[in-house]
């Protein structure tokens, strides 16, 4: 009875985790986990927590640590929901932690490798997404009492995470400063572009988009031949002598082909004028 219970968990953790990476595309974990073990290690800038199918030399415990299915529900959840935050991505890249994706047979799939200093990952395959909430990510962690890993102060991450909410808080400040705008509110965003109001060369315009603290927004100025440079890529757009709805439609348009945005997503072009005179109208 014991073995068949055994078997039956397994046969669930199986299924939950295939499911999980098919449901979309290049999601945690791997196709085919069957379970997932915590390491520690000391790793330098070149180093990840396996290589091919042997893991790394230092990493702790030598077996690593299984992972309950209720961990692997948590952990994969952080892993696929993609943040919308700044990425901060210091430069140090010295890994401390790192998971490890296994099959029924008991060989290595997978792996990521983790710097909670600079806020970096590496996986293994490569292609798998990397946007994570580092201040989640190290909540689980830090709940692992992993020994050797990056050194939560007493085992927790309070503090860890209230120093990244406050580097990711100066980076959305750098960012917007180095856009033209502030940091919030930003009115443009839910302005309705006038269809009367038209634009001329050396009009002052924000874009922007219905995305939060969007590398895409920013305070432009159109240019001699009536264009604005799209951020994001090298595309400009010709909007002098249009209406500002006329010129949010043919930036909208531009985006999609440039293939930064899909149909749904809303693109403004406002004057910029009437919102630094602190005369906008919702």
């Amino acid at each position: 009875m014991i073995h068949l219970m055994r078997f039956l968990g397994v046969a669930f953790l199986v299924l939950f985790l295939i499911s999980a990476s098919v449901a979309g595309a290049l999601q945690w974990p791997p196709a085919g986990t069957a379970s997932v073990r915590a390491f520690s290690f000391a790793g330098g800038p070149k180093d990840l927590i396996t290589e091919g199918e042997t893991l790394h030399e230092s990493a702790r415990p030598a077996d690593g640590l299984l992972l309950t299915k209720e961990q692997v529900t948590s952990v994969v959840a952080i892993l696929n929901k993609p943040s919308k935050d700044p990425q901060l991505n210091f430069m140090c890249f010295e890994p401390r932690d790192g998971l490890v994706f296994y099959k029924e047979d008991g060989t290595i799939l997978g792996s990521l490798s983790i710097c909670f200093t600079c806020y970096k990952s590496r996986s293994i395959p490569g292609d798998y997404p990397l946007r994570f909430d580092y201040g989640n990510l190290a909540t689980f962690f830090a709940s692992l009492n992993l020994e050797g890993g990056y050194q939560f102060r007493g085992r927790s991450a309070s503090g860890y995470v209230e120093t990244y909410r406050k580097d990711i808080e100066r980076r959305r400040i750098s960012d917007a400063k180095r856009a033209g705008r502030p940091l919030e509110p930003e009115p443009w965003k839910r302005a309705a572009p006038s269809d009367t109001r038209r634009l001329k060369i050396g009009d002052e315009v924000y874009l922007a988009t219905s995305i939060p603290y969007d590398e895409f927004d920013g305070l432009k100025v159109i240019d001699a031949e009536g264009r604005v440079r799209l951020n994001l890529c090298d595309a400009a757009v010709t909007i002098a002598g249009l209406t500002e709805a006329e010129a949010s439609a043919a930036v909208k348009a531009a985006a999609i082909k440039e293939e930064l945005y899909t149909d749904q997503t809303r693109i403004v072009v406002v004057s910029a004028k009437p919102f630094q005179q602190g005369m906008a109208k919702e």
